[in-house]
């Protein structure tokens, strides 16, 4: 069988794979089919599937996540920043940074 562990990194894994921002904070609160996961369902051996509700959220996080959280939420407490970047923008950022660096 798979450790805890292995089944909250697939889910990980799985909601990264699968996250995606609306259109719209209303085309996402409107959004209530499911998406079926085949690798977790694969690995689960049944069935799993998330609302795209979820899914929407979890695209959030990823792209603008100012929008959805705050230092409330912030491992450094509530005194920390708000996020300003989403994933794709600090990878971005970094790359540039990165090129910029190798050039000089």
């Amino acid at each position: 069988g798979m450790s805890g562990f292995q089944v909250m990194m697939l889910v990980k894994n799985t909601k990264e794979d699968h996250g995606y921002v609306a259109p719209s904070r209303d085309a996402a609160a409107m959004a209530d089919d499911a998406v079926r996961l085949r690798a977790l369902s694969q690995a689960m051996g049944q069935s799993v599937s998330l609302p795209r509700k979820e899914l929407a959220a979890v695209g959030e996080m990823f792209f603008e996540p100012h929008r959805i959280t705050g230092p409330q939420h912030s491992y450094f407490g509530p005194v920390a920043p708000a996020p300003t970047l989403g994933l794709a923008k600090l990878v971005h950022h970094t790359m540039e940074r990165a090129k910029d660096k190798l050039l000089c």
